[in-house]
């Protein structure tokens, strides 16, 4: 965690309000636990204070009086909340906090730079499902299925999202609340474990019951000042064909109870095909098609599909990247407005690799050189 510099006023309030959200900090006892783990010369120099805000107040106060041991608390909170929403909150915090002081990676948006390439279709599908959303279903999530080959930077494409095509389609000034599904369950899965693998993300303590989950997600989501924006992804391998596949997942969104007015919830799967899956099976004469193009027409189909409680869009698969599209990147105000690349830098990179199309993971580092000012790559080599 970045040092957090001396908070005024304002930033100790916002700081103290989002720690008392959390379950490890929201009575004396458990307050108590958390201060355990903090060096003996702060837990000892913190006085109990009358009211919970007080109190929180004072460990606050306190920890500002030692270097690194506020840092350190977030760390004990972050360990007992794990990514719930209110730890979310105090990340949101801490980021405003750091952003006020310039104390923040200054090179993010340089970083991201490449990843413009060839994805403005998706940016306007987006804009239309959002659009259709807000008119009919505004009170129910919006999945939203990106596929593509995993050589095209879906994390990339994802944090982009998160980051800045959402809040601009939304017209929004900072980035959407995020949370990372990491190992979601197979889409066939069963609602039940849908259910409590998100809520464990999400919430905290877990609820033990479906009911219960989603009576206080929606209690938790009606606290939320941001959009929540829920990542997952699935490689070829953990979607077993079936004519159903998705629609376990699908169900699972329909019966999310009706979001709080004036809330948004998107979901985004990566669906994303492995290279190692893109030949037919051996020893199958009937089977003509690979893993990746079955798996493919699930997803296209979904595009065809309509449903009553959820809004769903499918977006235009990531492809490779051709040289006429690399050198629109060059033109995109982003690029523009802060470097300018000569169009005979473009055609180089294109020109070592045959002109072919190249997959995001292998030009976005080349873009990158060109942004830094390094050389390029040598050609590479034909195989044999």
């Amino acid at each position: 965690m970045n040092k957090i510099p001396s908070l005024n006023f304002n930033q100790r309030r916002l700081l103290v309000e989002a720690l008392l959200a959390c379950d490890c900090l929201r009575n004396q006892q458990s307050r108590e636990q958390v201060l355990d783990d903090l060096p003996a010369d702060v837990r000892f120099n913190i006085t109990p204070q009358p009211s919970h805000k007080q109190d929180v107040d004072g460990i606050v106060r306190t920890c500002q009086k030692y270097p690194g041991a506020l840092e350190q608390l977030l760390e004990v909170v972050h360990y007992n909340e794990g990514d719930s929403i209110p730890w979310k909150r105090i990340e949101e915090v801490i980021e405003n906090i750091l952003a006020a002081t310039g104390n923040r990676k200054s090179d993010e948006t340089h970083r991201f730079l490449p990843y413009l390439c060839n994805r403005s279709v998706q940016k306007d599908e987006l804009r239309d499902a959002l659009q259709l959303h807000k008119q009919t279903r505004p009170q129910r999530p919006l999945v939203c299925f990106i596929h593509g080959s995993e050589r095209e930077c879906h994390d990339q494409f994802l944090e982009r999202l998160h980051k800045d095509i959402f809040p601009d389609l939304l017209q929004l000034k900072a980035a959407l609340r995020e949370c990372f599904w990491t190992e979601p369950p197979a889409p066939q899965s069963k609602l039940q474990k849908f259910w409590f693998s998100l809520c464990d993300k999400l919430l905290s303590p877990l609820p033990d019951s479906v009911e219960a989950c989603g009576d206080k997600l929606k209690q938790e989501l009606a606290s939320l000042e941001r959009p929540l924006f829920i990542q997952l992804q699935w490689l070829t391998e953990n979607c077993a064909d079936s004519n159903d596949l998705f629609n376990n997942f699908l169900q699972f969104w329909e019966s999310w109870p009706d979001l709080p007015p004036n809330r948004i919830v998107i979901c985004c799967v990566s669906v994303q095909y492995q290279q190692s899956k893109d030949t037919p099976p051996k020893f199958t004469i009937w089977k003509k098609q690979s893993p990746n193009d079955l798996l493919r027409r699930r997803v296209q189909e979904l595009g065809g599909r309509s449903f009553e409680k959820v809004s769903l869009v499918v977006l235009k698969e990531l492809q490779a990247i051709s040289r006429g599209e690399a050198q629109d990147w060059a033109k995109h105000p982003k690029v523009r407005s802060a470097f300018q690349i000569p169009p005979e830098q473009i055609f180089a990179i294109y020109r070592a690799n045959q002109d072919t199309a190249l997959a995001m993971e292998e030009l976005a580092p080349q873009l990158t050189r060109l942004l830094d000012g390094e050389p390029l790559s040598e050609p590479r080599q034909e195989r044999n």
